[in-house]
């Protein structure tokens, strides 16, 4: 609970807070209290209170809240989709379901619990169990919005930039894939734990609850410190979308801009800049970013990251035999053709040759 506070301040302190920073600070801020929850039932405070009962609902506030995080930290300008708030459904049927019960009077009813299973007087409780199955799907149904979230915000990235190390949110990629790992891990436990004597539904709680440990302070760690991603213009909200049906470019300004396109990248050699972006283009070209991202997919089958990158492996292809550049590193010369990372380098090389670089470097010398 000691980290999960010390985030929490952290970004309470924060300067110049993004919309995103906000959720964030929600997010941190429920799942510390669910800490303090969790901490002072286990020293059985609660003992004849209902409580308890309640706070199992706020973990379904935390996994939306971090939705809200990813979408407004990778939304760049664009509209948000309108089903946001829906994820909080849950949690507002938890909440009615608490107050019903509560209202009418607990004492009314009996309730036992066996192996994780809620009984009301002597039958299944339908509502409570309900409540159970919410408690499962709510991680891997946000995991999967979050996926498809930051896979948009990379073809989006892609549209626009030609280096993408900085902006790509790598840190996000990582968690998400931990946090698919954890439900694989805990769902089936808790579902092994039901009506099982040799797996208790309390193990399997704070196996869940350490997964959550480590995931907020990864996200507490690199939320902290993350900033504007870059600034987003209109531009690049047009070059979003994927229809160009009503674009207005007929095929034979799609071709002179094609043929222009290709006349600039062979005469200027605007790839061997790291940090060409699609608005440089279209202001040597004086044309828009939507028509740039039309010719690049109608004519080459490309977003603009990949037709850059490709000019700049033909670029370190024909300085590996230069013998000018034989006292260069491989990075060296990947640098000097407008790559900003070897891990990027290599990468693209591999996909586009087939081989890494270095085999490709011994094939040819």
């Amino acid at each position: 609970m000691a980290i999960s506070l010390l985030i929490f301040m952290l970004i309470v302190s924060k300067k110049n807070k993004l919309i995103a920073d906000k959720y964030l600070l929600g997010y941190i801020g429920f799942f510390l209290f669910y800490q303090l929850l969790f901490l002072i039932e286990s020293v059985n405070y609660f003992n004849h209170s209902y409580l308890p009962l309640f706070t199992r609902g706020f973990y379904l506030v935390c996994t939306p809240l971090f939705y809200l995080y990813l979408l407004h930290l990778t939304s760049l300008g664009r509209k948000l989709p309108s089903y946001r708030y829906l994820l909080f459904v849950p949690f507002i049927y938890f909440t009615l379901l608490f107050i019903t019960y509560y209202l009418i009077g607990f004492e009314r009813f009996s309730f036992t619990v066996e192996n994780g299973i809620l009984y009301q007087n002597g039958e299944i409780s339908v509502p409570w169990i309900i409540c159970s199955i919410l408690l499962l799907l709510i991680d891997p149904i946000c995991l999967l919005i979050c996926f498809k979230s930051y896979k948009s915000y990379l073809r989006s990235i892609e549209k626009s930039h030609s280096n993408t190390d900085k902006i790509n949110l790598g840190w996000i990629r990582v968690l998400l894939f931990m946090w698919a790992i954890s439900i694989l891990i805990v769902i089936p436990l808790h579902i092994i734990s039901l009506n099982n004597d040799f797996l208790s539904t309390t193990t399997v709680s704070a196996i869940h609850h350490l997964f959550d440990l480590i995931t907020v302070f990864i996200i507490g760690w690199f939320g902290v410190k993350q900033r504007v991603v870059y600034d987003f213009s209109p531009v690049i909200a047009v070059a979003n979308k994927t229809s160009y049906s009503r674009s207005g470019l007929s095929e034979e300004t799609a071709d002179e801009i094609h043929d222009a396109l290709l006349q600039y990248m062979s005469e200027k050699k605007p790839y061997l800049n790291g940090e060409l972006k699609a608005a440089d283009i279209c202001e040597a070209l004086n044309i828009s970013n939507a028509h740039l991202s039309q010719v690049l997919s109608q004519k080459q089958g490309q977003n603009f990251f990949e037709f850059i990158n490709e000019y700049r492996i033909e670029a370190v292809k024909e300085k590996m035999s230069d013998s000018k550049y034989r006292q260069y590193t491989l990075l060296g010369i990947a640098l000097e053709s407008g790559f900003n990372s070897k891990t990027t380098f290599n990468t693209l090389f591999k996909k586009y040759e087939g081989m890494t670089p270095s085999a490709y470097y011994r094939g040819i010398q």
